[in-house]
């Protein structure tokens, strides 16, 4: 499994993931033309595409992969806007069956706007994908997850309390203390992989997020997302060649 980064900031959200030679795309707030480039224009095998919500930062390109005739799963008050036969308007905790993925959306907080999460199924891999939500009310114990791409936002400490979008980015957005707490609520022998998204720099420290991060995510590789990054999905143990 590969894990492809178009774009993970308030400029654009976009990521790849590719298992099998089948590609979902994880929201869509970033330009279809980098997308096309980082699949090297094979967009045959784009599978489906997945939204967590309306703001435009993660839903701008919606029609244009509508247009290309892809099924796009979003949350149901966006459904209305786009008249396709390829928008599926999801239900929370409904389990979703496509190609080689299953998916299953919850509901998290992001300052009043509808927002889902996803726990994503593929093969071995079991992951779950939250961004943009102050906190997940949900702990995933049971299902032993393999991945974790998870909002680090902010650390308190460094956020300008005084800034137009103070109050959004406490309701809205992950702070550094509850992504800690997510994955070390969630952390188990199986869990390879921690993806920390939509990090601002400005008011977070990827490397002093990524210290805290490896002290409680049982030995599992810790990154930030960034636009061009990429990751062969695999065991913090096993060999790359």
């Amino acid at each position: 499994m590969k894990l492809t980064v178009c774009g993970s900031s308030s400029k654009g959200n976009t990521m790849i993931l590719t298992y099998n030679d089948i590609s979902i795309i994880l929201d869509a707030g970033i330009n279809p033309k980098i997308v096309k480039k980082a699949l090297n224009w094979n967009i045959r095998n784009i599978g489906f595409t997945i939204i967590t919500h309306e703001h435009s930062d993660h839903s701008k390109y919606i029609q244009h992969y509508l247009d290309m005739g892809i099924k796009v799963y979003m949350p149901k008050s966006m459904s209305t806007k786009y008249k396709s036969t390829n928008v599926v308007a999801v239900e929370e905790r409904k389990q979703y069956a496509d190609g080689h993925f299953k998916i299953i959306p919850f509901a998290v907080p992001h300052d009043g706007a509808e927002c889902y999460a996803y726990l994503i199924y593929a093969g071995e891999h079991r992951i779950a994908w939250l961004t943009d939500l102050e906190y997940c009310p949900y702990v995933f114990k049971k299902q032993k997850l393999t991945d974790i791409f998870c909002e680090c936002n902010y650390q308190k400490g460094k956020v300008d309390t005084q800034s137009a979008n103070y109050n959004h980015k406490i309701r809205g957005h992950m702070s550094d203390t509850t992504a800690l707490e997510f994955v070390k609520v969630n952390a188990n022998e199986c869990l390879s992989n921690v993806i920390l998204l939509h990090m601002n720099k400005e008011s977070c420290n990827p490397d002093e997020v990524i210290e805290k991060m490896k002290k409680v995510a049982c030995g599992a590789n810790v990154d930030v997302a960034e636009a061009g990054k990429s990751w062969i999905l695999r065991k913090g143990d096993e060999c790359p060649f």
